[in-house]
């Protein structure tokens, strides 16, 4: 599996704060609903890529919440499990 290594935090909609990693591997994930329901590159991903969004920040690993960790990581090893075409 493989580990995140990038992390910013973005505003989303109203008082949401998610974080956009992304892996060793080069693969992206967010903590927003649209990439952990859809495992689809969210908006937010787009932007922290684009480098569009200046509301973006980089977040030191220390500072990211372990349950956000632990989301993106089960995300991504449930993505991997699926055939997608």
């Amino acid at each position: 599996m493989a580990r995140w290594i990038k992390k910013w935090a973005v505003k989303g909609s109203g008082n949401n704060t998610y974080t956009v990693s992304q892996a060793e591997d080069g693969t992206w994930g967010c903590s927003c609903p649209h990439w952990i329901h859809r495992r689809a590159v969210c908006k937010h991903i787009r932007q922290v890529q684009e480098g569009l969004y200046p509301d973006c920040e980089w977040v030191e690993d220390h500072c990211l919440r372990e349950e956000t960790e632990a989301v993106l990581t089960a995300a991504l090893a449930c993505a991997n499990t699926i055939d997608w075409f």
